[in-house]
């Protein structure tokens, strides 16, 4: 190996608590694709 990693190993969280890697991801609430289409097959 010529070329070595110098920077030390990240160990436990990489990110703070309630900030992920994406942060402009689905916002809360979002119902799945799933669940979705079992609301238009079967309406409550």
């Amino acid at each position: 190996m010529t070329a070595e990693n110098t920077a030390p190993k990240q160990r436990g969280r990489p990110f703070q608590k309630g900030q992920s890697g994406n942060p402009a991801g689905k916002p809360p609430g979002t119902r799945h694709r799933v669940t979705q289409l079992v609301e238009v097959i079967r309406p409550l």
